[in-house]
C-alpha cells in the first residue's frame, strides 16, 4: 500500500488552504535562504516542491515574407515553436523571463514574427499587458539566440497588481542551428 502523510484527506495532493499560513511563509522563508534569493512561487507550488513551469511544441508551417524592394510577397517553409507557462507578477506587478528559461533546450535560434499573449489567473478583476524584445545573438550577426518576454499586471484602477498569476503563450519561428 502506497504512503498517504502528503495526500489529503481525498488522496489528492493539499492545497494552500490546507496548510498553517504561518508554517506556509516558514516554508517559502527557508527555501528563499536555500536558493539564495525571492522564490517567484505560489504558495500551491511551494507546497509541492515541484512544478511544471513550461511546455513546448513544434510544428511545420509557412512563414509569409514582404520584399522590401518590390511590391511582391513570398512563402517559405518553416518550423514554428509554441510555448506556454506560467509566470507571477512581482511587487511592481511586473515579471520578465527569457524564453529559454521555460524550455529543455540548450541553443535557440529564433525569428519574428511573434506572437505572445498571456491571460491572468484571478478572480479578482486583473489585467495583463505583454511585451518582448529579441536577443541578438552574439555569435551570429543578424541571428537572435532567445525572447525576453516581460509581463505586466495591472488592477481594474490602473495601479500594478503584484503577485498575479499570469498563464502566457508565445509562438514564433525557429531556425535550425547549422554547426
Amino acid at each position: 500500500m502506497g504512503d498517504d502523510t502528503n495526500t489529503g484527506p481525498t488522496g489528492e495532493q493539499p492545497t494552500a488552504a490546507d496548510i498553517d499560513q504561518d508554517a506556509l511563509a516558514q516554508l517559502k522563508r527557508q527555501l528563499g535562504e536555500l536558493t539564495g534569493g525571492e522564490l517567484d512561487l505560489t504558495d500551491v507550488q511551494i507546497i509541492n516542491l515541484i512544478t511544471a513551469i513550461g511546455a513546448r511544441t513544434d510544428s511545420d508551417g509557412s512563414v509569409t515574407f514582404r520584399h522590401i524592394l518590390l511590391p511582391r510577397k513570398f512563402c517559405n517553409g518553416a518550423r514554428l515553436m509554441d510555448v506556454t507557462g506560467q509566470a507571477v507578477s512581482a511587487g511592481n506587478g511586473a515579471v520578465t523571463f527569457l524564453l529559454s528559461s521555460f524550455i529543455c533546450f540548450t541553443r535557440l535560434s529564433v525569428l519574428p514574427p511573434v506572437n505572445l499573449v498571456a491571460t491572468p489567473f484571478s478572480t479578482r478583476p486583473v489585467y495583463v499587458t505583454t511585451q518582448y524584445k529579441l536577443v541578438p545573438d552574439p555569435a551570429v550577426p543578424g541571428a537572435f539566440s532567445d525572447l525576453e518576454i516581460t509581463l505586466m499586471a495591472w488592477s481594474s484602477g490602473g495601479s500594478p497588481a503584484p503577485e498575479v498569476v499570469i498563464d502566457w503563450r508565445c509562438r514564433l519561428v525557429e531556425v535550425d542551428i547549422i554547426f
